[in-house]
């Protein structure tokens, strides 16, 4: 770059998007979320959009406590729900929340059964189910997500066989399996 535009990544681009229109949250907002073991912080000083996680809580996380994000998640593209003791039952909260970009679930009790209510997260970039149970049947599930550009499953059930069909449906995607 000579002095001109800076470029723009596709991934500002992404949040741009999902910005437009979206008025930003106030603390009050998410004292919910806050008070159930979850920090809340916006991902950029000006941006509407949301980073929620719960790893500082993870042993008492469940799916109940995941039900406390109902009033923000129109605005929360990262969720961090690695090491707490969500299920399956915690990604049907998940399937309405549009803007979310980055899912982690890595070492969770998530297996394949939940994995069918991801298929409407249009946004969805990056996946981790690193150490979940997990196996090729549930990944069948993520093959219509066109938008993921990274899904890691080591320590997953998944076999290389699964990893490499899902590579073929999502050839957009990196795939890590080990």
């Amino acid at each position: 770059n000579a002095g001109g535009k800076i470029p723009v990544s596709e991934i500002q681009e992404l949040y741009k998007s999902l910005s437009d229109g979206l008025e930003p949250l106030s603390e009050a907002d998410w004292k919910d979320v806050t008070a159930s073991g979850g920090r809340v912080m916006p991902l950029a000083k000006s941006s509407p959009l949301l980073a929620v996680d719960f790893r500082l809580t993870a042993d008492e996380t469940t799916d109940d406590t995941v039900k406390s994000m109902t009033k923000i998640g129109n605005h929360v593209s990262h969720l961090d729900l690695s090491k707490s003791q969500v299920t399956d039952q915690v990604l049907s909260e998940l399937s309405g929340m549009d803007r979310l970009v980055r899912l982690d679930l890595h070492q969770t009790n998530v297996g394949d059964a939940g994995l069918k209510n991801l298929k409407d997260l249009k946004n969805l970039r990056y996946l981790n189910l690193y150490g979940t149970q997990v196996s090729d049947a549930g990944l069948r599930h993520l093959k219509g997500l066109k938008s993921l550009r990274a899904v890691y499953l080591w320590n997953s059930k998944a076999t290389a066989k699964g990893a490499k069909e899902l590579e073929k449906a999502l050839p957009e995607a990196k795939i890590n399996l080990r």
